[in-house]
């Protein structure tokens, strides 16, 4: 497993971070459903064996206590790099929570729920444009002398506002944020898929990789694969097919048509399921780390696979721009 070194942080990190935000447990009834836990802790151990060291977690995935119960029945957190999310908005109102009070209460709720003194990483989930980033980062900076946390970091923010914090820090000598997690991923969005997501994706996120480049930013990219619209074939859906609604929402369009059908022709054997995301998020000049979410031992292998996956710049340069490739093909002119 390819792992590189990051600010902070003793252990060197896998570059395919494991996302636990559907792993969460259910009951039957009253009960806990055993068998799901006993599935879900077999899972997490075969992509530790497997030389997955990153967790990603957050306190609105419900996650992190099947994480701490795993982590505790293995005895393995000091091999581990964990990573959690907090100050997400309220699920149900949208209203902001990103105060120094609920980063607090978030803080410490992960700390318990993962069953560990320190948080590998704690990013700031999503942005609030009207708040000040100065109370934001002096709290962060108490939690980090206090050794709740080791890096400092965020999720769905502009670099705009995070040169605005790392400003701020720079001036009074505070840790600043030192790795941000967008969405980077081979798809670009059509229309983001929840309200005031932040991406670094394709054409329209040039800018934004080129920030991160130039400052040597690690980034962390979610939905590498678009959520699955790399398997969508061009079948009608059903009417209660949500999910496929979902997806060609936000990322069906002809570039991204000419993406999956260009990425079906990279010849055998170098052409893995679910490759294509994978080499478009690891192959590129960035310090790039990618989330997977895996729900099966199969998904998780094709993921390790994939990883081996190298595009020439040729390839690489097709993928970005695939519609001077074969403009027809694609869009059934």
């Amino acid at each position: 497993m390819n792992t590189e070194p990051s600010p902070n942080i003793a252990l060197p990190v896998s570059r395919l971070v494991f996302g636990t935000d559907w792993l969460r447990p259910k009951k039957m009834f009253l009960f806990p459903d055993r068998r799901r836990r006993a599935s879900m802790f077999s899972l997490l151990t075969r992509a530790w064996e497997s030389g997955i060291n990153c967790f990603d977690c957050a306190r609105v995935y419900y996650s992190e206590a099947i994480v701490g119960e795993w982590m505790r029945e293995n005895n393995n957190r000091k091999s581990l790099v964990l990573i959690s999310k907090g100050g997400h908005p309220n699920l149900l109102t949208r209203q902001s929570r990103l105060t120094p009070k609920e980063i607090s209460a978030d803080v410490h709720s992960s700390l318990r729920s993962l069953k560990t003194d320190t948080l590998d990483v704690f990013l700031l989930h999503y942005d609030d444009p009207e708040i000040s980033v100065g109370p934001l980062m002096e709290r962060l900076n108490e939690h980090v002398r206090l050794g709740d946390i080791r890096t400092l970091g965020v999720s769905n923010w502009t670099v705009e506002r995070i040169e605005q914090a790392n400003q701020y820090c720079s001036d009074r000598g505070l840790e600043p944020f030192r790795v941000a997690s967008p969405h980077l991923s081979l798809f670009e969005w059509n229309t983001p898929p929840w309200p005031n997501a932040v991406s670094i994706a394709g054409r329209a996120g040039a800018v934004g990789r080129q920030w991160f480049k130039s400052h040597g930013m690690p980034v962390i990219g979610w939905s590498v694969l678009g959520r699955g619209y790399l398997q969508l074939q061009d079948n009608p859906i059903g009417f209660f097919n949500f999910k496929r609604k979902h997806l060609e929402r936000v990322y069906d369009s002809q570039v991204n048509r000419a993406r999956r059908e260009l990425i079906q022709r990279f010849p055998l054997p170098r052409r893995v399921q679910n490759s294509g995301g994978r080499g478009r998020v690891l192959g590129q000049d960035l310090d790039a780390f990618a989330v997977i979410g895996p729900k099966t031992p199969e998904q998780l292998e094709q993921y390790l696979q994939s990883l081996s996956l190298v595009l020439s710049e040729k390839e690489f340069h097709q993928l970005l721009e695939p519609l001077n490739c074969f403009p027809g093909s694609a869009t059934g002119e």
